[in-house]
């Protein structure tokens, strides 16, 4: 059975309300705790569960630390009103932590916490269709090697400058221009970073990669969010690394002559609203980035981003 408890002492009561009904409609046991004596009351009572859910604030850090080592039978959902990587050193210890949700203007994205209620209920983590909206049509393209990287690459760009209005659109253009920043950066890390064949080879090498090996990248656009997926074949990364890279406070070197492609992680952060992050260990990992094109480019910077972490043996 699977259990939402909340606490949410920092949030508005309007917040709360709202993750009660989106945990209702998901058709999940909800439970608000109005006290951190309760919220360990509820964790106790229940500890025999296999699926306990606890949505708190990020100010809760410390004592959500010392919860999980008392009860390890919870999964952490954060809702951050602060930039992540200003907290990623406070985190890197708290095991329970997977999912952080950006609050902004004082709420947060429903299509956010429902996918991500319905993909703890079912244990489907996996595919960008969850994300973008129905009717969206999804390309897909596979790479092998360079060349088909830069072939990618400029057919996203022109798939973005073409969504607005005008081709010189300036405000299409630094879209295209950031997207393709951040998935050059995703494929890269594809090849170089989870492939062990190349871990050791300089990134800026041409490679060919076996039908095995190919990194999948899919796109799409449903008129409100932009999503784009790369897929590998291998099952490495894991969450303290994207947590750690995402660090503020750490030195991200060269990003030309780096070897370690965990370090274009910040940069990936910077480019897009959600992150989402699915493992099957040993066997692929799918990263799903989503993004708004708002109207100002403004609005689009200073929105809050959210991170959430999903992994699973293969079925």
């Amino acid at each position: 059975m699977m259990r939402v408890l909340s606490y949410l002492p920092d949030s508005t009561l309007v917040a709360q309300n709202k993750l009660g009904m989106l945990a209702r409609s998901a058709e999940v046991c909800f439970q608000k705790c109005m006290t951190l004596e309760e919220l360990r009351t509820k964790l106790k009572e229940h500890a025999g569960d296999s699926k306990i859910f606890l949505f708190t604030d990020q100010n809760q850090i410390e004592i959500i630390k010392n919860l999980a080592d008392e009860f390890p039978c919870f999964v952490t959902v954060f809702i951050m009103k602060t930039p992540l990587p200003k907290l990623a050193f406070r985190l890197l210890d708290c095991m329970s932590a997977q999912c952080f949700v950006a609050l902004n203007n004082e709420d947060f994205d429903a299509r956010d916490v429902l996918i991500l209620l319905r993909k703890f209920k079912t244990g489907d983590f996996d595919g960008i269709a969850k994300y973008v909206g129905f009717g969206a049509e999804l390309k897909t393209a596979f790479v092998h090697t360079l060349e088909e990287k830069k072939h990618v690459l400029s057919t996203i760009e022109d798939y973005i400058q073409n969504l607005g209005e005008d081709p010189c659109d300036h405000r299409f253009a630094e879209y295209a221009r950031r997207t393709c920043e951040l998935l050059d950066e995703l494929v890269l890390n594809a090849v170089f970073d989870a492939n062990p064949r190349f871990q050791q080879s300089p990134r800026n090498e041409p490679f060919l990669l076996s039908e095995s090996e190919s990194v999948i990248v899919t796109w799409g656009f449903d008129g409100e969010i932009f999503g784009l997926s790369v897929t590998d074949r291998f099952g490495l990364l894991g969450k303290e690394t994207i947590v750690r890279y995402l660090d503020e406070t750490f030195d991200q070197g060269d990003m030309q002559t780096r070897k370690s492609g965990g370090l274009g992680l910040k940069l990936i952060f910077e480019r897009l609203h959600q992150f989402i992050v699915n493992v099957q260990p040993g066997q692929k990992t799918e990263i799903i980035c989503l993004s708004k094109f708002e109207r100002r480019l403004k609005d689009f910077d200073n929105k809050l981003r959210s991170f959430h972490f999903f992994s699973t043996q293969g079925k």
